[in-house]
């Protein structure tokens, strides 16, 4: 079981092709079948009210939300600290979890070294282990989160998008945009870029150190590292 702290090691490609490898040279080449999809575990009858958020894997860095004593759940558990709030989305970045509760409230719970819980933590009062409330702009309802590795991006219901944390290129850390690098935590607004909304956004979605945006008219927008050609732009 892994220590109270300790942040995951990757996969290397090394290691996540050896099975393929294994496959390869085994003396019985008979094609294999796909096993059928089977249902792993029973969630209790009590867990299944709509709005509830359960939570299982490992939580080395707090992003189960169950505490500082649960390092790793191997079946779902109730994330207890917001059991009495109803939630409609749920999503995973690299090793932090983001909810969205029906009244377009964000709570987070995980790693916080980059910022991308959106709130402060001190890294020694066991914050980030549980859930709790981002303080978003006065007026701002979100609809839609996603996460990236280090980054969380939320859609207003006015069609703006707002992002907090950071991504990451072959250099190191880079900011969300110029003018956030080095500030953690700090909640800014990344699209549109001035006050009007012409085209409003629609959906956002996270890579590992990018983010997408999707708007009414059917303009996609990014933002982040694009070493990899992700962004779709030259600039």
């Amino acid at each position: 079981m892994p220590r109270k702290g300790d942040k995951r090691k990757r996969r290397s490609d090394d290691e996540s092709s050896s099975g393929a490898s294994t496959s390869k040279n085994a003396k019985n080449t008979k094609k294999e079948e796909t096993p059928a999809i089977e249902e792993v575990t029973t969630i209790p009858a009590v867990f299944t009210k709509s709005g509830k958020v359960l939570a299982f894997g490992q939580g080395d860095v707090g992003q189960l939300g169950l505490g500082d004593e649960v390092l790793e759940r191997k079946r779902p558990a109730l994330v207890k600290e917001v059991d009495d709030i109803k939630f409609i989305q749920s999503v995973c970045g690299g090793m932090h979890t983001v909810i969205l509760t029906e009244d377009g409230e964000v709570y987070t719970f995980g790693c916080n070294d980059e910022g991308a819980l959106g709130r402060a933590t001190s890294g020694t009062d066991d914050e980030e282990y549980y859930a709790r409330k981002v303080a978003l702009p006065d007026g701002v309802k979100i609809i839609q989160v996603s996460a990236g590795d280090s980054h969380t991006a939320a859609l207003s219901d006015k069609g703006e998008v707002y992002a907090w944390g950071a991504y990451r290129d072959a250099s190191g850390q880079m900011g969300l945009t110029a003018a956030s690098l080095g500030k953690k935590n700090e909640i800014r607004k990344i699209y549109p870029k001035g006050d009007e909304i012409e085209d409003p956004a629609i959906k956002v979605a996270s890579g590992n150190d990018h983010t997408v945006i999707l708007t009414k008219d059917g303009s996609i927008y990014t933002n982040g590292t694009g070493e990899q050609g992700q962004l779709g732009r030259l600039d």
